[in-house]
């Protein structure tokens, strides 16, 4: 039998609850409000679909980049498909023109940019047995590594294994354990 109570706590201050059989105290984590009250110029966002951002992985990352390589980085990351984090229509097969397009650089430093991409781990290729299906057909798609950012509320966990060996993995890891 539970009980539902209202408190209202400073700042300063936090719910615990004691169990009086073993005398153990649990404190009780509340979930913060996007909003506090209407009216005071405050827009609450629809949440069905957002990007999450590592922004601590970023900052590493962007000390090994040139300007350019960062650029182009974090113009991947706003094509990033939700919940796929697909690069859809990038792939090895897809022209040096869409390539271009999407990285926002010439067509002959596509090559180059895209190589020095994939090295630092900002996108990864689908590997055997993991495809993107796009209306009947399935095709291999670059994908952005969820460990800089990713689309949607979820990630799929096949494709945080994809990554799991990154430069952005390790520095992620790195961070989340001091």
């Amino acid at each position: 039998m539970g009980y539902d109570v209202k408190v209202s706590l400073g700042h300063h201050e936090s719910l615990a609850k004691i169990d009086k059989v073993t005398g153990e105290i649990t404190e009780v984590r509340t979930k913060k409000k996007a909003l506090t009250k209407e009216g005071d110029g405050l827009v609450k966002p629809d949440f069905g679909l957002f990007t999450r951002t590592y922004t601590d992985t970023w900052r590493v990352l962007h000390k090994d980049m040139t300007s350019l390589e960062f650029a182009c980085a974090c113009r991947l990351s706003l094509y990033a498909k939700a919940f796929t984090n697909s690069l859809m229509p990038l792939s090895d097969k897809a022209s040096l023109v869409e390539k271009s397009d999407m990285l926002g650089v010439s067509v002959n430093m596509v090559g180059k940019v895209s190589a020095r991409l994939y090295g630092f781990g900002v996108y990864g290729k689908w590997q055997e047995g993991i495809e993107i299906k796009e209306g009947e057909e399935y095709k291999k798609y670059w994908v952005l590594n969820p460990y800089l950012s990713y689309n949607g509320r979820v990630i799929d966990e096949s494709i945080l294994d994809l990554f799991k060996d990154s430069v952005p993995a390790k520095i992620y890891a790195k961070i989340k354990n001091r």
